[in-house]
């Protein structure tokens, strides 16, 4: 959904100027899948978000999953992401994570 520039090419540029920097593709929330849906909280450090708000974002309103699913999602999360060492998505206790760089 950028004008110029479709999200390979902007991967591509990114990664000539540091292939390290860790690289999320979002499209618009319809045509993903649910689970899918979840690196909203990666897309904005430092800002913490609750169970339940994750909870909407991944699996929608009318979802009767557990908002302990969030916490299961969450480890996945951090295994997937364990060897970049940009950020780490932490929790914060009663309340629920947030994605914060290193």
């Amino acid at each position: 959904m950028m004008p110029e520039i479709d999200g390979f090419a902007l991967a591509e540029s990114i990664r000539r100027v540091n292939g390290t920097i860790p690289i999320l593709f979002m499209s618009a929330r319809d045509d993903l899948p649910a689970k899918q849906r979840g690196f909203r909280l990666l897309s904005y450090p430092n800002k913490t978000f609750s169970r339940a708000q994750l909870m909407d974002e991944f699996w929608g309103v009318e979802s009767e999953t557990s908002l302990r699913a969030v916490d299961v999602y969450i480890t996945k999360l951090r295994d997937k992401f364990s060897a970049c060492d940009g950020f780490e998505i932490r929790t914060v206790r009663g309340l629920g994570y947030k994605a914060v760089l290193r």
